[in-house]
């Protein structure tokens, strides 16, 4: 066990962290490596007599209030006035916060070493609980060595960061977010390539914020359009979290950091510290911030037995808070029109594509925005940052505007249909009602397949990277191209699904109609399946796999899982009768496993996913070896000609919706549903 050091120098003492100028004297290694001036001052010790009220602290650094935010107030200031708004200081403790900002005086210049100290005063004298002490102050990050701390600098560095609430919060939450690394972000070069990653990969398809404008912050260009332009701590953060997946490895380990699914936790943590904390008073910006965590999946609070937080439900909040949903009535201040209609149809792509893709209710429906008459994000809306851009080209960017309109329009087409389509809310007590919607999901198929072929009649080049990829064509088209249409297939197999639970509802024993249809949706089922393991391999084949966003693995999961029943299906019937379709569905489930190992490097939650499949599979295959998958046993008339999972509609559709709605409810949830949360219908099929 390291001793504590007995002194400390002076800019040691100022960042909180170990020195060891006591063992070594001066320099320090923490100045020799930062190249700093070691000072060395004697200073008269005091007793710490501060406590902390209503908090506790866990051991991955989360905060856990007990009581609402104004409990760490001072005794003398407990009687100033609370709010509940987004704004959530407001004017509170105005005393308090002069003192606050006398204090952080330091943090807001524009150099992190300008701060002088006089010999016997410390130049951030902060009250500091007793509790922290020993836990926290005597290390720097949770688990960051001394080395690494080179690699980031204190926020205050960068002119165009910002943090409103900072001169409100109570000293304690200041030092804590000091020794979390929230108010530290990466050093210049290692953070251009962060945000050359997040207009790379995240932008395109969720354009929160205006590329031009904020290149020209970054680096104070002194003819920007919008003078003086702050981005918000906290959406910064967000931001880190959001793209450190596609960061480097040396970038990543330069950082302190082992892996990308540790530098996730790491900045998804610091960000929903900076939340937590209120540090941020701006609805916009904390709506923006909400919409980037919300990758924080489910499955990613079970492997940390954290609860989840409804990050989109908080983004929608402060939006409306923000009148982002009113967005057509700021037509006098274009500028705020401009940002508050990105974060608005932002709001409405991250809630359709969610919906789909976790297979629950949307939040923003028809009865809480006009679909229909209000103007819709597209490529005009783009135009003002096609020439600005750092990390691509004007024709490439009209390209990616374009593929953006391109899945507004699918989220608008969707919009009946997901209002109503999941019976996996509430614990399937609405699926009953709810089975009259089939003339909308028929009507939705309908649209959707339109949608499908405009897409490729308007835009020819789209047409071409829906299928093989053509020379000269950019990376960046190709990879967002083919997420488009993954969505497309991941929205077949959904409408698919929600009709095939209206037909068995509606007949137990089908008849000859019946048998069509539900072959029909066989063959669009298989036909999803068979294009989203196509559009892996495609990206697989151009290295573009690991680019892909999150939500690629919950369009993977469903083909998955039938390929790998398929093999065990086919692997015991005579290969002379399977082999080439045996070799085909061993090539399927080859590349659906590869782009599974090629998510669980970048991603947390992928193993969660594959145990869950692997679980079903498990029920599956004692089904299979009881009843009538097999020839001969239990139904052998049924069972005969049954060489892939999907032919099971054909005889048993009960069976199959079973399986599916269980993996559904597995990736909403979190975790593999009791039989008590299925629909009536499909309880007890395994028998």
């Amino acid at each position: 066990v390291r001793k504590r050091a007995g002194h400390a120098c002076l800019n040691c003492r100022k960042r909180k962290i170990r020195c060891d100028v006591s063992l070594h004297g001066p320099p320090c290694t923490n100045c020799r490596l930062d190249d700093e001036k070691c000072e060395v001052s004697k200073r008269k010790r005091r007793q710490w007599r501060m406590q902390v009220h209503g908090e506790s602290l866990t051991d991955d650094g989360h905060v856990s209030r007990r009581q609402s935010p104004d409990t760490n107030l001072s005794p003398a200031d407990e009687h100033m006035g609370k709010t509940s708004s987004p704004n959530r200081h407001g004017n509170e403790h105005e005393a308090n916060g002069e003192v606050a900002s006398e204090r952080i005086k330091g943090l807001q210049t524009d150099t992190p070493t300008t701060a002088k100290a006089g010999p016997d005063e410390d130049p951030f004298k902060i009250d500091i609980p007793t509790a922290w002490h020993g836990e926290f102050l005597d290390r720097p990050w949770k688990g960051l060595p001394t080395l690494y701390y080179s690699s980031y600098v204190t926020y205050a560095y960068y002119p165009f960061l910002s943090l409103s609430n900072l001169p409100l919060l109570p000293t304690h939450d200041i030092c804590f977010l000091e020794v979390q690394g929230c108010l530290h972000v990466p050093c210049r070069p290692l953070l251009t390539e962060f945000m050359r990653q997040y207009f790379l990969h995240l932008h395109p398809i969720l354009p929160i914020l205006n590329e031009g404008d904020f290149w020209d912050a970054y680096f104070q260009n002194p003819n920007s359009r919008i003078p003086n332009q702050k981005v918000s701590l906290l959406l910064f953060q967000s931001m880190l979290f959001a793209c450190c997946n596609f960061i480097s490895h040396e970038t990543i380990n330069s950082l302190g950091l082992s892996n990308m699914r540790e530098a996730r936790a790491t900045f998804y943590r610091r960000a929903k510290l900076l939340f937590d904390l209120e540090a941020e008073s701006s609805s916009v910006a904390i709506s923006q911030a909400a919409l980037l965590l919300a990758s924080w999946g489910i499955t990613s609070c079970r492997l940390i037995h954290k609860p989840y937080i409804p990050w989109l439900s908080i983004a929608i909040q402060y939006a409306k808070d923000a009148e982002a949903d009113r967005y057509e009535a700021f037509g006098d201040d274009v500028e705020h029109q401009a940002m508050l209609k990105r974060l608005w149809w932002c709001c409405i792509i991250r809630d359709h594509m969610l919906s789909l893709n976790l297979r629950r209710d949307i939040q923003i429906t028809r009865r809480h925005f006009d679909f229909g008459h209000s103007s819709t994000l597209g490529v005009p809306d783009m135009a003002n940052e096609t020439h600005r851009s750092k990390v691509h080209e004007p024709a490439v960017k009209i390209q990616l505007a374009r593929i953006l309109q391109l899945l507004v329009e699918l989220c608008i087409l969707l919009t009946e249909a997901l209002e109503s389509m999941f019976p996996v809310e509430d614990g399937f007590s609405r699926s009953e009602t709810r089975l009259e919607d089939g003339a909308s999901i028929q009507n939705c198929k309908i649209a959707l397949e339109r949608w499908h072929s405009e897409a490729k009649a308007r835009f020819p080049q789209l047409r071409e990277s829906f299928a093989n990829h053509q020379e000269g064509q950019h990376d960046s088209v190709v990879l967002f191209t083919t997420v488009l249409k993954m969505y497309y297939y991941s929205s077949k197999i959904v409408l698919t699904h929600y009709k095939l639970l209206q037909l068995t509802a509606e007949s137990a024993d089908p008849v000859l109609d019946d048998l069509l249809v539900l072959n029909d949706n066989r063959l669009e089922l298989q036909n999803a399946a068979l294009g989203t393991t196509g559009c892996l391999e495609k990206l697989l084949q151009l290295r573009l796999a690991r680019w892909l966003p999150i939500s690629a693995i919950n369009c993977t999961a469903l083909p998955l899982l039938l390929n790998i029943i398929d093999v065990e299906i086919l692997s015991q019937r005579p290969p002379e009768n399977h082999a080439r379709r045996l070799k085909l569905k061993r090539h399927c489930l080859y590349i659906l496993t590869k782009a599974m190992e090629t998510y669980r490097q970048h991603y947390e939650g992928v193993d969660w996913v594959s145990d869950t499949i692997q679980s079903i599979v498990g029920c599956v295959r004692i089904e299979h070896a009881r009843t009538a998958l097999r020839p001969g046993a239990g139904h052998p008339r049924r069972g005969t000609d049954i060489n892939e999972f999907l032919k099971v509609l054909m005889s048993r559709p009960f069976l199959y919706l079973r399986i599916a709605f269980i993996l559904d409810v597995s990736l909403r949830t979190g975790r593999v549903p009791k039989d008590q949360a299925l629909p009536k219908l499909l309880r007890n099929v395994l028998t």
